[in-house]
């Protein structure tokens, strides 16, 4: 597992970059995986659970409201539990691939 930030490309230059972890040889849908720590998670979830889009409410929202269901069983990191969100389904960039 590397470390880097981590945003959602369909925000444009405003998305705010989230510190994460990643697995250099996975790449699902064309996009990086990233796995968060529990306060990483949270200020995702406080910043896209506020913000007053239509697609941010449809497409990223429903991935933050159950912080258990996106627990990774597969990876931890020295800083602890990790979690995924939208892993497969969401087109999250990555700055290590910029």
């Amino acid at each position: 597992m590397e470390k880097s930030l981590f945003y959602l490309p369909a925000e444009g230059l405003d998305a705010p970059e989230f510190e994460g972890y990643y697995d250099p040889n996975r790449v699902d849908n064309q996009a990086r995986c990233p796995y968060f720590t529990e306060g990483v998670f949270k200020q995702i979830q406080k910043y896209y659970l506020n913000f007053n889009d239509v697609d941010i409410q449809r497409d990223v929202v429903p991935h933050l409201k159950d912080m258990e269901t996106c627990k990774s069983n597969l990876h931890k990191s020295c800083d602890g539990q990790l979690y995924e969100i939208g892993n497969g389904i969401l087109q999250w960039g990555c700055i290590a691939d910029d």
